[in-house]
């Protein structure tokens, strides 16, 4: 994944600090070290406003906001409608994934995701 830029931000979204970590170490890998965290929707639409990230990875279930409706309002602020959103989630049915689609996601992830897929979304996403 050498054709991402190093200086891109990255917002990891997940209210697992052990899944944060591993998120965090394997962007890490990919030499993207530029990393917000938030551990809450609403955490996550604060650190969007106040850090301006590049991109966001985003847990569908969390404790406060879901992450469906954290998309949702993601896209219906101008100030952020353009971010580019991977769904990086457990959840696996169709309906799911449909409802994603829906919000406006980039791309959906089931986890566990590989680094390789999620380096590859995050180099995807920010290409479109």
């Amino acid at each position: 994944m050498t054709d991402i830029d190093k200086n891109i931000k990255v917002l990891i979204v997940d209210d697992s600090k052990s899944m944060r970590n591993i998120l965090k170490k394997l962007l890490a890998q990919g030499g993207m070290t530029n990393v917000i965290e938030a551990d809450s929707g609403t955490s996550a639409l604060l650190a969007i406003k106040n850090e301006t990230p590049d991109v966001a990875l985003l847990d569908w279930i969390l404790p406060d906001i879901d992450g469906i409706k954290v998309l949702r309002k993601i896209r219906e602020n101008p100030a952020s409608k353009n971010l580019p959103v991977i769904m990086l989630t457990s959840k696996t049915n169709s309906e799911n994934i449909q409802s994603a689609k829906d919000a406006g996601v980039n791309d959906y992830l089931i986890k566990p995701a590989t680094k390789d897929a999620i380096l590859k979304a995050v180099g995807n996403v920010l290409k479109n």
